[in-house]
């Protein structure tokens, strides 16, 4: 054979062999690449797809989740859930179960379910659907119940609105005709002393006769002081003991218009509270300026108007009296003034009865003149009359100290309550000359220690 055509044969040959085998090693390289990326795309699947039996898990975006004993909940994108896991929300967009709505599953803040200011929280702070929640929340105080949960704007709980009124009490002290006596000054003083203590408005009056106008009377214990300066002297020591006690007003009886200069003028001069009389007329230097009326004010804001009205004796000049009903009529108009109305008078107690039936206006009526002891005061046409009690017209240390004590009771301006009685001054301790409850009270205690 021709060497030349033997190695042509030979070269083609290998070639095709190489050629072949190329061939063979391509398409088994196809095939294993094919397997390869079905793999590939077998396993790249399952990081959305697949679950993990043994976690029972859900891979999801890192953006929410929430883990309950290690049940972690992955939402994809595709909203895949696992079938084991249908009762467990995998994202904050969706509603909890009903399982789920007292106790929330640990967030990302690791904090466990007792913790619900952590989950599921509006714009308040306060954990969504979490009605029945008795642990701790966000700020750390205790919610055990819905008065803490649920409450007004004011910060009141809804259920604990409780309006009371605006209450007040107001206390009229009052004495009348003390004739010149002034017998347990201490033993008053320290009654007094008490009942302001007790009470935040306390008034002190009197409706009058402080003096006594009969020279033939001015006997001290069985002594007749016949000394017109011995009326002088008597009559400025009762306006001191009463500028002392604190009085506030006082409405002028007929004894104090039965002057005797200059004495009578001196001694109403020094008072350091107003003198009342609105039926007289004065004229005459030997009395000094009197007043029709004085409005007096409460601690709370309250006013109360006093209207003085009285009779004259003697026959002074200088001394003119008016009808006492008359002028009361033309005061009625102080109601506009003053929240509470009050007669302070010296005509005795039968006209006081008249002018309560004529004007049920006034809301108390503080009497003197007949020197009637009425232990409890008397509603007559609705208006409250007090008086109490009065001495001799001479002096004597034996003679007993009355003091009227009177209680208003206002709830928002209105009077709900008024009473009034009679303390025994100096008879027993003035700690219990407050109310008859508490003295009987004391009394059954005192009887006991005995």
């Amino acid at each position: 054979m021709n060497p030349g055509l033997y190695m042509s044969i030979c070269r083609s040959a290998i070639i095709l062999i190489i050629h072949g085998v190329f061939l063979s090693f391509s398409a088994f390289a196809e095939i294993n690449g094919y397997t390869e990326q079905s793999s590939y795309n077998t396993l790249h699947a399952s990081e959305y797809y697949s679950h993990a039996e043994k976690n029972n898990a859900l891979q999801a975006p890192e953006s929410h989740y929430h883990t309950d004993k290690n049940k972690t909940l992955q939402e994809p994108e595709s909203n895949s859930y696992s079938e084991n896991n249908n009762t467990l929300q995998a994202s904050d967009f969706y509603p909890q179960t009903a399982k789920n709505n007292t106790l929330q599953a640990k967030g990302l803040s690791g904090q466990t379910g007792m913790n619900d200011a952590l989950q599921e929280q509006d714009p308040s702070g306060q954990t969504a659907g979490n009605d029945t929640l008795q642990e701790q929340g966000f700020s750390g105080q205790t919610k055990k119940s819905n008065t803490l949960q649920e409450k007004s704007p004011s910060g009141q709980s809804e259920n604990k609105i409780n309006v009371s009124p605006d209450t007040e009490t107001i206390v009229i002290l009052h004495t009348n005709d003390h004739h010149f006596t002034a017998n347990k000054l201490s033993a008053l003083k320290d009654t007094i002393v008490h009942i302001r203590q007790k009470y935040e408005t306390v008034f002190l009056v009197s409706a009058g006769d402080i003096f006594v106008r009969h020279p033939a009377r001015w006997i001290v214990n069985g002594q007749l002081m016949i000394s017109r300066n011995w009326f002088g002297d008597r009559a400025l020591f009762m306006i001191n003991n009463m500028n002392d006690l604190g009085y506030d007003l006082m409405t002028l009886g007929n004894h104090e218009f039965d002057y005797r200069e200059p004495y009578t003028f001196t001694a109403l001069d020094a008072a350091n509270f107003p003198l009342l009389a609105a039926n007289i007329e004065i004229t005459t230097d030997a009395i000094p300026t009197l007043d029709a009326y004085a409005i007096l004010n409460t601690s709370a804001g309250s006013s109360v108007a006093f209207l003085g009205l009285t009779i004259a004796s003697g026959d002074k000049e200088g001394v003119n009296a008016l009808d006492a009903f008359e002028t009361a009529a033309g005061h009625i108009s102080l109601l506009d003034s003053a929240d509470i109305f009050v007669a302070l008078t010296h005509i005795g107690l039968r006209r006081d009865y008249q002018l309560a039936e004529m004007f049920p206006e006034f809301d108390v009526i503080v009497g003197g003149h007949s020197h009637d002891l009425l232990e409890e005061a008397e509603l007559v046409n609705g208006v409250l009359i007090a008086q109490a009690g009065g001495n001799p017209h001479i002096v004597m240390d034996t003679h007993p100290v009355y003091l009227g004590k009177i209680i208003l009771t206002l709830e928002n301006g209105e009077i709900v309550e008024k009473k009034g009685r009679i303390i025994h001054v100096g008879e027993k301790p003035p700690e219990i000359e407050v109310d008859a409850e508490e003295e009987v009270e004391l009394e059954v205690e005192v009887e006991a220690e005995i």
